[in-house]
């Protein structure tokens, strides 16, 4: 027995020492990162000979300087480069070759910014986002603009603000944004994505942003450095912007209608309308449209009682019943077209107005403001961050987030910052102020209908999941930016309405055909985000702005896929005491971008373009797996590929996958063992495997014996 024990001892320090390498390994060195990444862009340096570079720091930004400046030049070349930036730091040895590289290869381009850090956190930024620079200079510690740009707004008043609130950087910035088209709706993009638009240093700006955006890091800050230089996200933001109208014009309340989808759920959308009645300050309320699909007669007697009581105290209420399957985009159309108001709100009767949804220094409630934002030329949908109404231990307590706001990733659309503290400040004020997304939760969303109409309302081949998503995207693609307001909120008592289904097969097999007609839809958002940097991990959501060391792949990451074990032995290891999570499973295209022009050094997209041709059909999964009550250091893990349907029904096959450090499994499961290696992700030679439908799942096989474990996940592998 002592020999046993002194086996296992060694073979437990042995995969202990193992681990610990592997996780060592798999925290990317920011520092190292971005070293490697500037001196890659040494050899860009030609690209810059026929720029006539000036470089001026903020503190020299002057209306004096800037005439003087332009003076001096006289009349030289159009191709003139003024860089601005900050004193409190330096700019990075590539912000030159990159800021000329991008001028170079985008001509009707006249203003740019770029990323920043202060040598060990980096500021990653979104594309332009003129609802965020109206609520900070979120533009930061550098920019450039064309001389030729600067000619247009030499001429314009002092560049001091009134109150002396803002720096003349960040004004200057301001008028060249407007002079730049920034304030305007962009170009439509076309069919296939690549719409004539800007050629970026780094890819295709499919979203025809009127001002550039280099996502690599240009600036080096000083520590402590405020990087918002006195305009930050919790700031007031700018009531306008230059040329604007001076008067702050906001629709009335009364040109709102607000669409409500319900079935049998009296109670919350009482609630829901109580509380909407109740931040009314001003006495003048919405439109309100119930949109019934079938509540049983009960609750309509008791809604409809609800309804004349409410019509009593001035509410304007009408109740719209058509018994039919739940479709969200349906009873949304439907309302949108018996509604009357300029202005449609979208709204989840498991939502909550409180004191958070009330601007009390402006006496506006959250519905005005999002109104003052739909009423923008360039609005597309606007929505409103929501709290969970239950702390992490079930208390009540309005803290936990919701939604701030969707991000794209790999594995679908994600509320960003889901499940965190809204009392803290994440990721330089995301959760504070406005700022503009890819899209936002139809849970609480607003269109001013002439748009509505014009993309045509909800998808309903869309009828639970995405919808949303759907109609965000297609008013992005048509030029509109979407808004997030997050500097207000409704409380969201999520999934009540229809059931939280999430965990069921059933539930997540909808998901993914949902999630195929979104891709199918919108071929240009597939794993992009404008306003979520590429350089963000985006496997999952549930890790938000990590910094994500793209994989080289190559050719001998490519898996073979091997028949190891009959059925009866997949029955004899299937346990309850390993979990096992698919984020993520399809074709390599559906993750990695094909034929995309180069991106730059150890780009994911520009590497998976190669390695596409190169290697015909692959087949991307990942995910997380941990052995419950064990160690997991000492458990070796095999991917399993269980036919279930079609061709491959009882066949089975193995696969061995790279191990993935996963913070949020990490933190996740304290009472664990070694979980934070729990991540895989492998491709794999599509060819060898028979067409149908597999279960995905993880065998994991113990050192310390011959414990195997078999696990399967609820996503499921189509081929």
């Amino acid at each position: 027995m002592a020999v046993k024990s002194l086996i296992k001892n060694i073979i437990a320090k042995k995969a202990a020492e193992n681990y610990n390498r592997k996780l060592a390994k798999a925290f990317p060195s920011y520092k190292g990162w971005e070293s490697r990444r500037e001196f890659s862009f040494a050899s860009h340096e030609t690209v810059n000979a026929d720029n006539d570079f000036t470089v001026l720091t903020y503190e020299e930004i002057s209306t004096t300087k800037i005439r003087s400046l332009l003076a001096a030049e006289g009349e030289k070349s159009q191709n003139g480069i003024i860089i601005f930036h900050s004193s409190e730091g330096e700019l990075s040895s590539c912000a030159k070759v990159l800021i000329g590289e991008y001028f170079n290869r985008n001509p009707e381009i006249g203003l740019l910014y770029g990323d920043e850090d202060d040598r060990e956190r980096p500021f990653f930024k979104p594309d332009w986002s003129p609802d965020r620079f109206r609520q900070c200079f979120y533009i930061g510690s550098v920019y450039a603009m064309r001389t030729g740009l600067l000619k247009d707004i030499s001429d314009c008043e002092t560049l001091i603000s009134e109150d002396g609130s803002r720096t003349a950087a960040d004004i200057l910035f301001e008028r060249a944004a407007v002079a730049a088209g920034g304030y305007g709706k962009r170009k439509e993009v076309t069919e296939d994505g690549l719409s004539g638009a800007a050629l970026n240093v780094f890819g295709y700006n499919e979203m025809n942003f009127p001002i550039g955006h280099i996502d690599e890091i240009l600036f080096h800050r000083n520590k402590d450095t405020d990087p918002f230089y006195g305009r930050g996200p919790e700031s007031r933001g700018l009531s306008r912007v230059y040329g604007e109208a001076g008067s702050k014009t906001t629709p009335d309340i009364s040109e709102v209608s607000v669409i409500i989808p319900s079935k049998d759920n009296p109670d919350l959308l009482k609630q829901c309308i109580d509380s909407l009645y109740s931040v009314c300050v001003s006495g003048s309320c919405p439109e309100v449209l119930c949109v019934d699909n079938g509540s049983d007669p009960s609750s309509v007697e008791e809604i409809e009682k609800y309804f004349e009581l409410m019509r009593g105290k001035g509410m304007n209420i009408k109740y719209l019943y058509e018994k039919a399957p739940f479709n969200f985009s349906h009873m949304c159309n439907s309302g949108a077209k018996a509604a009357s108001g300029a202005y449609l709100l979208f709204l989840n009767d498991d939502t909550e107005f409180t004191d958070g949804s009330v601007r009390c220094s402006e006496k506006e409630n959250l519905i005005e403001v999002m109104a003052g934002f739909a009423s923008r030329s360039y609005a597309g949908a606007v929505g409103a961050k929501l709290l969970y109404p239950y702390d992490e231990a079930g208390e009540r307590g309005e803290m936990l987030l919701q939604h701030a706001g969707v991000v794209n990733v790999r594995m679908n659309p994600w509320h960003i910052l889901k499940g965190l503290d809204d009392r803290e400040e994440h990721y330089y004020g995301y959760n504070r102020g406005v700022l503009n997304v890819s899209a936002v939760t139809g849970a609480c969303l607003m269109v001013a209908r002439d748009r509505f109409e014009m993309m045509g309302g909800f998808s309903e081949e869309l009828p639970v999941n995405f919808n949303d998503t759907d109609i965000c995207y297609r008013l992005l693609e048509a030029g509109f930016y979407n808004i997030e307001c997050n500097d207000l909120y409704l409380i969201h008592h999520e999934s009540v309405s229809r059931g939280n289904d999430e965990l069921s097969e059933a539930a997540m097999e909808k998901l993914a055909k949902s999630q195929e007609v979104l891709k199918r839809l919108h071929p240009a958002m597939m794993n992009e985000d404008p306003f979520y940097s590429r350089h963000f991990n985006k496997a999952t959501g549930l890790w938000p702005f990590a910094l994500e060391v793209a994989p080289a792949y190559s050719a001998t990451d490519i898996k073979n896929a091997d028949s190891l074990f009959a059925g009866d032995m997949a029955e004899k290891w299937k346990s309850d005491v390993i979990r096992v999570g698919v984020d993520n499973a399809g074709t390599f295209t559906d993750y990695y971008k094909p034929e995309l022009p180069d991106r730059g050094i150890g780009s994911s997209d520009a590497v998976a373009s190669e390695f596409i041709k190169a290697r015909g059909k692959l087949i991307y999964i990942d995910g997380y797996s941990f052995v419950i009550g064990s160690d997991n250091a000492v458990f070796d893990r095999r991917l399993v590929l269980m036919g279930e349907s079609g061709e491959c029904k009882g066949h089975f096959y193995t696969v061995k996958p790279e191990d993935i450090y996963r913070k949020d499994i990490e933190t996740n499961t304290p009472d664990q063992i070694n979980t934070a290696m729990s991540g895989f992700r492998a491709v794999i030679h599509g060819e060898a495997l028979l067409s149908g439908t597999y279960r995905i799942g993880v065998l994991a096989s113990s050192a310390m014996g011959r414990m195997k474990l078999l696990g399967f996940g609820i996503r499921k592998l189509n081929i």
